[in-house]
C-alpha cells in the first residue's frame, strides 16, 4: 500500500512525499518502508506469481543518481534495490504485468519536439484553447526478459484506460479521440491488436 505523509506546516509549498509500504497478512508485523527514503514512491503491482513487485517512482532507492522522471522499478524478492527497467522521456502514465509476467504494458505521453522544447525554455509557456499540435499518448511494451521497448499503438488517441487479455495477445482500451476537455466524454473501448497494435474490433462508442 502506499502512504502519502502530511505537508510540513513550515514548508507547505513542497511535495508530499510518498512511499511502498507492506505488511504481513498475520497481522502479527508493524507496517515497514518497501525502500526506506523513497520520496515518490506509488502504484505498487505484484507480479502474477507474487515474487517481484513493479512500482512507479523518480529513482529506485534513496542514494540512486537518477532523472526526475517517473519510470518502472522491479523490487525482485530477497533483493534490497530495486532495478529500473523503463527509460522514456516524460515518465510513464500507467501500466499493468501481462498475465504470464514476461512483459509489462505502459502508457506514455508524445514529448514536446527540439523547437517546441526551445521555446518552453525561452519562456513562451503558454496554453493556447483549442490546441493546435496536439500531443497523445502511446501503448507500448518492455520485454522483462532483455529489456526491448516495443511501441503498440501509433493511431492518435488519447488512452484513458487499458488491460491485457488473457492470452496476451490483445489490449483492451478505454479511448478519447484527443486530450481536449470537449473530448472527454467521447469514450470508446475498442480492442488493439498487440502485434499491429491496429483497432481489431470496437465494442462501445
Amino acid at each position: 500500500f502506499v502512504v502519502t505523509e502530511p505537508h510540513y506546516p513550515s514548508k507547505p509549498r513542497e511535495p508530499r512525499a510518498s512511499n511502498v509500504w507492506v505488511v504481513s497478512t498475520n497481522g502479527q508485523e508493524l507496517p515497514t518502508p518497501l525502500i526506506t527514503g523513497l520520496k515518490h514512491a506509488d502504484t505498487p503491482r505484484w507480479s502474477p506469481d507474487g515474487k517481484t513487485l513493479a512500482f512507479l517512482s523518480d529513482r529506485g532507492d534513496a542514494e540512486a543518481q537518477a532523472d526526475s522522471s517517473i519510470q518502472i522499478y522491479l523490487l525482485r524478492g530477497g533483493e534490497r534495490k530495486a532495478v529500473r527497467v523503463s527509460n522514456v522521456p516524460g515518465g510513464i502514465e500507467e501500466y499493468h504485468w501481462s498475465p504470464d509476467g514476461k512483459m509489462i504494458a505502459f502508457v506514455a505521453g508524445d514529448q514536446m519536439t527540439p523547437e517546441e522544447q526551445a521555446k518552453r525554455d525561452a519562456g513562451d509557456d503558454a496554453i493556447v484553447q483549442p490546441e493546435t499540435d496536439l500531443k497523445y499518448s502511446r501503448l507500448w511494451t518492455i520485454n522483462l526478459a532483455d529489456g526491448k521497448t516495443t511501441q503498440i499503438t501509433s493511431r492518435n488517441f488519447e488512452i484513458l484506460e487499458f488491460a491485457w487479455s488473457p492470452a496476451s495477445d490483445e489490449f483492451a482500451l478505454i479511448v478519447a479521440p484527443s486530450s481536449r476537455s470537449e473530448d472527454s466524454n467521447d469514450l470508446s473501448l475498442v480492442i488493439i491488436n498487440r502485434s499491429t497494435g491496429e483497432v481489431s474490433r470496437t465494442l462501445t462508442r
